[in-house]
């Protein structure tokens, strides 16, 4: 099973894919709640001792709106 995962990320059909580069990021501090400080606080990672920041192509805050049942 692991290598048949493996192979599907790896493989061009997953790659190509726009689902394969999209990343949901959840309870973010208020000081990075904007595009820029989303993009500076993903610049802040670091993958295999590397810096994933110039890999980055975009960022995007998106708000949910919690309607009041009173």
């Amino acid at each position: 099973m692991v290598s048949l995962r493996s192979r599907w990320f790896r493989s061009p059909a997953y790659q190509n894919k726009i689902y394969s580069r999209t990343l949901m990021v959840t309870q973010i501090r208020k000081d990075y709640r904007s595009d820029a400080g989303l993009l500076a606080l993903m610049g802040q990672l670091k993958v295999d001792g590397i810096k994933i920041g110039p890999e980055i192509d975009c960022t995007s805050i998106g708000k949910s709106f919690v309607k009041s049942s009173l």
